[in-house]
């Protein structure tokens, strides 16, 4: 569970200004650094399963907060933990 945070600890790593939306660099900042942050804390994850548990994280942070700017500013360990939590079951539902 603490490799899951530490990835999206690394991953929320976001800058935004007065959107009410994710910005594609946002999205794809959010993705490239969940994906690096999650191959690091499980070495014999592939990459394929850490892209797609990631995309299930970004969803659900981009559920829960307007902005990636938000997320970071916002985001508490409690919240990140429960991302983190939903975003492995989905993981594991969807992901091969």
């Amino acid at each position: 569970m603490k490799k899951i945070l530490l990835a999206l600890t690394l991953s929320v790593f976001l800058t935004s200004c007065g959107r009410n939306s994710w910005s594609k660099n946002e999205r794809n900042s959010y993705l490239d650094d969940c994906i690096k942050g999650y191959q690091n804390s499980n070495p014999n994850v592939s990459e394929s399963y850490a892209k797609c548990y990631c995309v299930e994280a970004l969803i659900l942070s981009m559920d829960k907060y307007a902005t990636g700017e938000e997320a970071e500013n916002n985001a508490t360990l409690s919240e990140m933990n429960m991302i983190a939590t939903r975003a492995s079951y989905m993981a594991h539902i969807h992901c091969e």
